[in-house]
Formats: C-alpha cells, sequence, structure tokens
C-alpha cells in the first residue's frame, strides 16, 4: 500500500504488463492520496473529522439544554445559546460545502474536497485497469499459480500453520481479493477477467450522483445566499431554492452521504484507510467542569457593566469612525477640467 508518494515496490517490480500506465497512476494516486489525507489539516479526511466532532460537540450540548428543560438551577443563558446555534449552522453549512466543491482549473486556486476527487479519478477512469487495480504495489496478477507453487511446498501428511504474505509477489490471498473487487466494479466475471478491464462507467456515475441529493442542495443555498454572501432580494428571487435554516436530519443525511463516498475513495480505490470512526475518539474527558456555572453571581454584575461599556465605546465609532473617512474641516478638491 501507498504512503504518501512513497511506494513498496518499484515499476519493474510490479507484475503489471503496461509499465507507463502504472507510472501515471501513481502519480496521479500520490495527489489524491494527498489530498485525501495527507495535507494536514485542510485534507479531506481533516475536514470531514473535524466537522463531525463539532457536530458531536453541539448536539451533546443541545442535549444538555433539553435535560434542563424546566429547572430553575440550571440552563444556558440565551446569548450563549444564540451563539452557539448561528455558529453550528454556519460552521456545517461551510464545512459540508467545502467538501462539495468542484476541483480548480488553476492549481494555485486549488481545493482539497471530495467532489474533485470524484471527478478526477472518474477522468483518469482509463488508468484504473484491472492489472493495475491489483498489481499497483507488488501483487501478483495470476494469484491462482503463486497459490499452488507456495502449497507444493507444504507436506499434506504433516500440516502445519502458515503465514500468508498480505503485500509483495507471494500475496495471493490479497490478490484474490482485489480480483474479486474489480469483478464487481468492472461487471466482468472471474471466468472473462483481462488485464485491460476497466471499471464500469456506471460505477462512477453513481458516486457523481450523491452529489445530487437534494440535501446538498439546500445547504448550498443557505451558504450562498444567507452565510457566506449576503444576497440582495433580486438574487434570492433568482435562485431555484432559497432557505433560512436548516434541520438536524438534513445535516445529518449530509455526513452520512460524505462519509460514505470517501469510504469508497479511501479504501476501494485507493486501498488506503478505513475510517472506522466518524468521530475522533478524545483521549480527555469533554464535559470536564460542564456543571460549572460560567459565571459567579458578582461575575455576573461585572459582565453587565463590561456589556455597558463595550456598547458605549462601539456606539462612538458610529460619529467617530465617519469623522476619520470625512473630517469636520475638510473641503473636497473639485476636479480638474480638460
Amino acid at each position: 500500500m501507498a504512503s504518501g508518494s512513497e511506494w513498496n515496490f518499484g515499476l519493474d517490480a510490479c507484475d503489471v504488463d503496461d509499465k507507463n500506465r502504472l507510472k501515471d497512476f501513481r502519480f496521479k494516486a500520490d495527489i489524491w492520496i494527498r489530498t485525501l489525507d495527507r495535507d494536514d489539516r485542510n485534507s479531506v479526511s481533516s475536514q470531514i473529522l473535524q466537522m463531525m466532532w463539532e457536530d458531536a460537540a453541539w448536539r451533546s450540548l443541545n442535549h444538555a439544554r433539553y435535560l434542563s428543560d424546566g429547572s430553575d438551577e440550571i440552563g444556558t443563558p440565551g446569548i450563549v445559546a444564540s451563539l452557539l446555534d448561528r455558529g453550528y449552522v454556519a460552521g456545517q453549512a461551510i464545512a459540508i460545502s467545502r467538501l462539495l466543491e468542484k476541483g480548480a482549473s488553476r492549481p494555485h486556486k486549488q481545493v482539497n474536497s471530495l467532489r474533485r476527487l470524484v471527478d478526477e479519478i472518474a477522468d483518469c477512469k482509463e488508468l484504473l485497469t484491472r492489472e493495475v487495480y491489483v498489481c499497483r504495489d507488488g501483487l501478483p496478477y495470476d494469484f491462482n499459480a503463486v497459490r499452488e507453487r507456495l502449497h507444493v511446498a507444504i507436506d499434506p501428511e504433516n500440516p502445519m500453520a502458515v503465514w500468508l504474505d498480505n503485500e509483495g509477489p507471494e500475496a495471493w490471498s490479497q490478490s484474490m481479493l482485489l480480483h474479486e473487487e474489480f469483478d464487481k466494479l468492472s461487471g466482468v466475471g472471474p471466468e472473462n477477467r483481462g488485464r485491460n478491464d476497466s471499471i464500469s462507467s456506471q460505477f462512477f456515475k453513481r458516486l457523481q450522483s450523491a452529489f445530487d441529493d437534494p440535501v446538498f442542495e439546500g445547504i448550498q443555498s443557505l451558504r450562498h445566499k444567507s452565510i457566506a454572501h449576503a444576497a440582495d432580494d433580486i438574487s434570492r428571487s433568482s435562485a431555484k431554492l432559497v432557505r433560512d435554516g436548516i434541520t438536524l436530519d438534513e445535516i445529518a443525511r449530509s455526513h452520512y452521504l460524505l462519509i460514505g463516498l470517501f469510504q469508497v475513495i479511501s479504501a476501494n480505490i485507493l486501498q488506503q484507510s478505513w475510517l472506522t470512526d466518524a468521530i475522533p475518539v478524545p483521549q480527555y474527558n469533554v464535559f470536564e467542569g460542564i456543571n460549572r456555572p460560567i459565571a459567579s453571581e458578582m461575575g455576573a454584575r461585572k459582565l453587565g457593566e463590561f456589556w455597558d461599556t463595550h456598547c458605549s465605546a462601539r456606539s462612538k465609532w458610529c460619529n467617530d469612525a465617519y469623522r476619520e473617512i470625512i473630517p469636520i474641516d475638510f473641503v473636497f478638491a473639485p476636479d480638474q477640467v480638460t
């Protein structure tokens, strides 16, 4: 399996007839793997995990509000609840939209997104033949021949447990599994297998159709018209779908589809890691201190004083900022007539 731009076996050690195709695939795969999982905080995996963590955090705090409903002793201040809710909706709409962005034509404007990965892999489907899919990093193409050769060395009168290689030219079991997987992707059965079999176009259409789910249209409309941009009434009226908010079920559906697409690209196409936990496992008690009030009674009174002082200072800007741009004694010079 590849690790970043490193492959365990060189091109010449791979059981692939078309070495140029394998070379081209590896070049592309290095980019896709880096986009998927190796570009630090902006990788697709980092985006998904951060999105899921923030969703779980908000849902937990929202559940705490439910648990405290009707209590006079505990609760969430309205100002805090409003900030949490608005920040959650905006953050989730932006996070989901980022993963749906199409790739840019100019390198300096390129993005890391699931949509870019799916589109690029579909455009390069001719590189993913059966022999490249199975033997991209040292596995044998003819797993039956390797299996028979290795089993000859075993004395049937004295059976023993043996370890099977999981990489390299003798890892016949891994090769067999990948052939079986490619049978499904290509629609070509075992009896008709060929090195140049290709993945069915129907497979890529199925991936791309996930992006057409109505839930994504609603979220992107919210993001474009209300969150990232303050669309005017004409822009809003011309939009196909205008949203003022979003439901928790819609956010969950979006997460569900994006995680599914990630799994297919990572584990199936690129043979990278399988995401086992949708939400990062914390190494500490995330709810430590949640039973403590945000401020004491004295602190609450001082917060009121802070609020008044802050608001008064900002209100001065209404006049002072205006006068910085147009001073009280400033007269503009007339334009010169030529």
